[in-house]
């Protein structure tokens, strides 16, 4: 009896004793992610400050350089990229997203009709017959949903699209912004895809007036990414996209701030 009894504390205290390490490093984890995402948010705030830097020498720009940000104990990079730089799908015309297609790689035939799907999603008047994006070819292909007909309200809504597979998606999501104010982007700011995608598609004269003057910065719609290591270990990233400028109270106005996947 005694032997037994000697068995099951023993028993008890090896299970308790486990148990109280798996809740210590559950806890430990939650403390880190909370230290990790209080990183990322904080560098966001340090990416304003130094975009709004009145010496241009400390200015940051606005080209998606990575600029390493320490935040306590947590290391932070940020990078920041002028919205007016990248492609709207909602304003874009239908040769820019085909140039734009075609620079990340997809087949011409498939470029045009891809083209033609956003053009129709968003407004359905627009639909280019060739492209095979009305609603009975999306019902043909197995879909429960059609083109809305309506601007896109969240651009992972693209992903929808007949004919958007993961590849495609994930190669054009980084050079549209649903916040660009014009049809075809600043030639100031536009990355190298986005640079190529314009010289395939937008007319000299639209080029010519692009590249006349980047916008202000004193008011500008930028979106920053802030990826986060905490020293216990956690990682975090946050995408916030603000208009900035010393006219808004903190010194910018959020239009989207989410944590996003590493």
């Amino acid at each position: 009896m005694v032997l037994w009894g000697l068995v099951l504390v023993a028993l008890l205290v090896t299970h308790l004793t486990s148990t109280g390490r798996f809740e210590a490093r559950v806890a430990s984890n939650e403390v880190s992610a909370a230290v990790a995402t209080a990183a990322a948010d904080g560098a966001i705030h340090a990416a304003v400050f130094h975009l709004l830097d009145g010496d241009e020498a400390r200015q940051w720009k606005t080209d998606g350089v990575a600029h390493p940000v320490a935040v306590g104990d947590a290391n932070v990079s940020v990078q920041v990229w002028n919205d007016a730089g990248l492609i709207n799908p909602n304003l874009a015309p239908p040769a820019l997203l085909e140039a734009l297609f075609r620079t990340v790689g997809v087949p011409s035939q498939k470029a045009r009709d891809l083209a033609g799907a956003v053009a129709g999603w968003r407004d359905r008047s627009a639909q280019v017959p060739a492209s095979g994006s009305g609603e009975a070819d999306y019902r043909a292909a197995g879909k429960a949903y059609g083109p809305p007909g309506e601007p896109i309200e969240d651009l992972d809504e693209m992903a929808r699209i007949l004919g958007m597979t993961p590849d495609v998606w994930q190669a054009v999501k980084p050079h549209l912004s649903l916040w660009s104010p014009q049809e075809y982007p600043s030639a100031d700011y536009a990355d190298p895809v986005v640079a190529r995608a314009m010289s395939e598609a937008a007319p000299v004269v639209e080029k010519a007036q692009l590249a006349a003057g980047p916008p202000t910065l004193r008011r500008m719609t930028v979106t920053i990414r802030a990826r986060a290591v905490a020293a216990g270990g956690a990682t975090v990233v946050r995408e916030a996209t603000l208009r900035v400028g010393p006219g808004f109270q903190k010194g910018f106005q959020v239009l989207s701030w989410d944590q996003t996947a590493d």
